[in-house]
């Protein structure tokens, strides 16, 4: 596909995934403090979802559930824009050299090495914004909240450039792994099993069901990355490995599935919102590219970056 097409598709992702992040941060901040609780400290306390979320609201109050707000969502804009716009050229390539005859057609193997190529690349450039949202919901009750640069500042001058990175190989292990899940589960179940076998329509119907089957994958692939990432973003630890091992012995295997009812309470919900907000956009974007009566016979052509799917919706089109 011509760059222009790429750039769209890549630019209208990660616009749909920011704005899903926003009203699911309540989420992502119990997630956090679930998964960073360690017996003998004041993280303790964090144990269970809704106990967590109603000591955060009796101790903290409402606005705690802003907290990394602004970076998660600026993560979203380049580190989805990323993983899921440069999903499908992956995919073509890999296809290409796979000898497939066509991308949906390709084989599930092909799709979820595309997800893990686009979403390690993506969550590797977007790693300070991971850590400036993981540091900030992580801190306790008394520790004032700090903007993203002034979070990012800090750590360069205590830590140097690197300290930036610290955790990024697991950062980015995890999001190759929920890239390769999310999209990879989401394409293959969507053309291969719920088109061909079940012989579903495009649709919003088809996207729901695609989109609830992939959230539930990516949540228990990726749950021992996450518990992984916050551990390690949220401490002075510079080796994954040894953070993974301690827990292991100290608190057991279960540890790494902690969080796991937010996780999908966010991850679901995100999975299914930010697909269908991706496919609304392309097509509203697509239905704007022509005037009301030259629609129909334009529509053969339609923008550059228009795929078949979106193609057929244009004319369907209703107000939000």
């Amino acid at each position: 596909a011509p760059l222009t097409t790429t750039a769209a598709r890549a630019g209208i992702a990660g616009f749909s995934c920011a704005v899903v992040s926003a009203p699911l941060n309540v989420l992502d901040v119990c997630k956090v403090r679930q998964q960073n609780a360690r017996a003998g400290t004041p993280t303790a306390e964090y144990r269970g979802f809704l106990p967590t979320a109603l000591k955060i609201w009796r101790e903290e109050g409402a606005l705690l559930f802003t907290r990394g707000m602004t970076p998660s969502m600026l993560r979203e804009l380049s580190y989805s824009s990323i993983r899921i716009g440069g999903y499908e050229p992956v995919r073509a390539a890999l296809s290409r050299n796979a000898g497939s005859h066509s991308d949906s057609s390709a084989s599930g193997a092909v799709k979820y090495a595309s997800g893990i190529v686009s979403g390690g690349i993506g969550a590797a450039l977007a790693h300070p914004f991971d850590l400036a949202r993981v540091t900030d919901q992580a801190a306790l009750p008394g520790v004032p909240r700090r903007g993203v640069v002034e979070l990012l500042v800090g750590v360069r001058r205590r830590e140097g450039l690197a300290g930036l990175y610290r955790g990024w190989t697991v950062t980015t292990a995890r999001a190759a792994v929920l890239t390769s899940s999310q999209v990879g589960t989401y394409d293959y179940v969507k053309h291969n099993i719920l088109v061909r076998h079940f012989g579903m329509e495009e649709g919003v119907l088809l996207h729901l069901c695609a989109s609830m089957l992939a959230g539930l994958a990516t949540t228990t692939a990726t749950s021992p990355f996450d518990v992984l990432r916050t551990r390690v973003l949220a401490s002075d630890a510079t080796s994954p490995a040894g953070v993974a091992l301690h827990v292991l012995r100290t608190e057991g295997l279960s540890t790494f599935f902690r969080g796991w009812i937010p996780n999908y309470c966010r991850l679901g919900p995100h999975t299914v919102a930010s697909f269908l907000l991706k496919r609304r956009c392309e097509t509203r974007a697509a239905s704007a590219h022509f005037d009301g009566k030259a629609r129909g016979a334009a529509a053969a052509a339609g923008p550059p970056w228009m795929d078949a799917a979106v193609r057929a919706e244009v004319d369907e089109v209703a107000p939000w």
